[in-house]
């Protein structure tokens, strides 16, 4: 961990707090102008050093939510769209937390123009605080050397290659490579770090002696070096574990996912909540968009496909978007298979959808129904694809780790495309959120999901 890092994220929170405050009172004193006063006249009584306390705590209360969505981890290294977009969901987010709190406490802020225009401005003043930082700190970077990671990496010359080249491909110009060395020799990594002050030290190969891997991890505990390795096949099925010590005797239990305890009581706890809403919100429309299935081709309005999860097959809910028994004539669309090198069916142009199935496919109105097995149990809003039985008959056994988690009307694979990505590909995604499952995870893909369904993507 990098002392300037952590500086920056210091700095950050403070920046990004004093632009909060900034758009707060400027929403305060716009209101009380003369030209906006002339409009509508003040209807509330709000002293400076009353709304200097509220803007204190809804502040704390949008900071708080930042810090929750990951806006001030060290390690980010974020595009500048992506941080745009997360800016403007975090403050969104942590609006209507204040919104839901004044509900909670049966009490309502009387002058809505302050709110909003608070809303706004906040977004652009630490979006526009953020750009400036990253100028501030490219300049620093690239021509003072301020930030820049010097690392030295231990190795098999073609191992050292292939992870050097994947760290300079993820850090450009952040990271200076200082040394390499075949395998691990104290007296010359301490000159290195003597004469160039490292910052992390990386082994590409797990073949090295244990004895020499545990000095080199004295060494950069002592000098407050970030040690790094890439892991061989074993070493990454443990990336979680947990320690306990019995008299003496240590023992290291393997998580398979981070989704146990009280993080699968809250996920749970969200699926109910948020899928009887929309169910009871949208039930007016479904009931419209039924009726344009039925009205269109004959046939039921709703099917039950035969899906397999994590607790064994279930029945899955969807509106009709294929001609009546589409299933019967699937045998004979075998040879257009475009996925044929893996286990899913998929073709272009599918002759068997309807003309209201196309418009419900691209919108992704007919998945709506699937809140249905969310508020029953068998999914949840975020999770790997769900999967039809012959499908799963063809997975490997590896590939059935994404039954370690209920399956999701979304998730990973598809805000990120997956009609484009190999089945291989989507498997690696459904792993990384098993293994690296977050409530922060879960809101940034949902926030994605409404990205892809307003512009009509597919997944």
């Amino acid at each position: 961990m990098k002392k300037s890092d952590v500086f920056g994220s210091v700095v950050q929170i403070c920046i990004d707090g004093a632009m909060l405050y900034c758009a707060a009172f400027f929403a305060y004193f716009l209101r009380l102008s003369s030209r906006i006063e002339d409009i509508r006249p003040v209807e509330f009584s709000l002293s400076q050093s009353e709304f200097f306390g509220a803007a204190t705590i809804g502040v704390g209360i949008v900071l708080g939510v930042m810090i929750i969505m990951g806006m001030y981890a060290l390690r980010n290294r974020w595009s500048v769209f992506r941080e745009m977009g997360m800016v403007i969901f975090s403050v969104t987010l942590g609006m209507m937390a204040i919104v839901v709190g004044l509900f909670l406490q049966l009490e309502w802020f009387d002058s809505r123009f302050i709110f909003l225009v608070s809303w706004g401005m906040g977004i652009v003043l630490v979006i526009s605080a953020r750009m400036i930082v990253r100028i501030v700190r490219r300049i620093l970077l690239y021509q003072y050397g301020i930030g820049k990671n010097t690392v030295l990496f231990i190795g098999d010359i073609a191992d050292v290659a292939q992870s050097r080249s994947a760290l300079v491909q993820r850090q450009g110009k952040g990271v200076s490579v200082v040394g390499e060395l075949p395998s691990v020799r104290l007296d010359q990594i301490e000159k290195i770090h003597t004469t160039y002050g490292l910052q992390t030290i990386i082994v590409a190969s797990a073949s090295y002696n244990r004895n020499d891997m545990v000095q080199l991890l004295h060494f950069c505990e002592i000098n407050s070096i970030q040690f790094s390795y890439t892991p061989d096949t074993f070493d990454s099925l443990l990336a979680d574990m947990e320690t306990d010590v019995t008299q003496g005797v240590a023992f290291l239990s393997v998580h398979h996912t981070r989704l146990s305890g009280w993080g699968m009581v809250v996920k749970r706890m969200i699926d109910i909540v948020v899928s009887f809403l929309l169910l009871v919100l949208l039930s007016p429309f479904l009931v419209v968009v039924a009726l344009l299935v039925k009205w269109e081709s004959s046939g039921p309005a709703v099917v039950r496909l035969s899906r397999v999860g994590k607790g064994g097959s279930f029945y899955l809910y969807k509106f009709r978007s294929m001609v009546d028994h589409s299933e019967h004539f699937k045998k004979y669309l075998y040879s257009r298979n475009e996925r044929s090198n893996d286990p899913l069916f998929k073709i272009q142009n599918d002759p068997r959808i309807t003309r209201v199935g196309m418009v419900l496919r691209r919108y992704h109105i007919d998945e709506i129904l699937e809140l249905v097995n969310v508020l029953k149990g068998d999914m949840s809003l975020v999770g790997p694809r769900p999967h039809e039985p012959d499908e799963i008959k063809m997975f490997s056994f590896s590939q059935r780790k994404r039954f370690a988690v209920k399956a999701g009307m979304t998730g990973v694979a598809q805000v990120n495309g997956s009609h484009t990505l190999s089945f291989e590909e989507e498997c690696a995604m459904d792993r990384y959120y098993i293994e690296n499952w977050s409530l922060r995870l879960d809101i940034i893909i949902l926030f994605k999901t409404a990205l892809v369904v307003l512009q009509g993507r597919g997944a």
